[in-house]
């Protein structure tokens, strides 16, 4: 049995992009015997034509079942409710509020000057 380090070594060359066949060459010349070269890559070779089988058999399976629900009635119900509608108003309470507080400034102003005025009145002799 092939070295478990050759079949990684392998199996990341070729994620790299690199041949097989170049992958074996680059481990002949490391120094690794050819023999496990040789059966690393035939144990990536098979394991590589089981998954594509797999990937085939899986696609077919799901192009089976696809096309018998294109002849089926596909109804969607949508579980969220609608969104409630919300009516922009002027709120009264904050114009109320911001008009009693503008007169009480105003009084408070004219009482303020009212005492400055009856000061200023005022002999000290």
């Amino acid at each position: 049995m092939a070295g478990e380090e050759i079949i990684g070594g392998l199996k990341n060359a070729l994620e790299r992009g690199e041949s097989l066949d170049s992958a074996k060459i680059t481990f002949i010349n490391a120094g690794y015997k050819k023999e496990d070269v040789e059966e690393a890559a035939k144990q990536i070779d098979a394991n590589a034509t089981r998954k594509a089988l797999k990937e085939v058999a899986k696609e077919e399976t799901k192009n089976k079942k696809g096309n018998h629900l294109e002849n089926a009635k596909v109804e969607t119900v949508s579980l969220e409710k609608p969104l409630p509608t919300i009516n922009v108003k002027p709120k009264k309470k904050i114009k109320f509020i911001t008009k009693f507080l503008i007169g009480l400034a105003v009084i408070i102003f004219l009482l303020i000057l009212n005492i400055i005025r009856d000061m200023m009145d005022i002999k000290l002799f």
